[in-house]
C-alpha cells in the first residue's frame, strides 16, 4: 500500500463518499490491505478480490446505499420481531 499513506486519506474517503455498499483494497501486503479495508465505511470489504459472496456472510450497505442486511442469520433477522418478556418473581 505504498501509493496511499496516512490516516487522513481514509478519513477523507469516508467523509466524502456518500455510498457504502462495498469496497476492495488491492495490495501485495495482505495485512496492511486488511487493516485499510477494515477502515472503509461500507457494508462489506474485500482484500485482493471484489464481489466474492457467500450465503453465510452478511451483505448490506451503509450511508446512502441502504439499510438492512441480506444473507446469513443477520439477514433472517430482518424478517423477525424481537420481543422481551420480563416476569416479576
Amino acid at each position: 500500500c505504498r501509493m496511499i499513506q496516512g490516516s487522513w486519506v481514509w478519513d477523507l474517503v469516508n467523509r466524502t463518499v456518500v455510498y457504502g455498499l462495498g469496497g476492495s483494497v488491492w495490495s501485495s501486503d495482505v495485512e496492511k490491505a486488511a487493516a485499510i479495508a477494515g477502515r472503509l465505511e461500507c457494508g462489506i470489504s474485500w482484500v485482493n478480490q471484489h464481489f466474492a459472496m457467500a450465503p453465510d456472510v452478511p451483505f448490506g450497505g451503509v450511508k446512502q446505499s441502504g439499510m438492512g442486511v441480506e444473507f446469513s442469520e443477520h439477514g433472517l433477522d430482518e424478517y423477525t420481531s424481537i420481543q422481551s418478556l420480563v416476569v416479576a418473581k
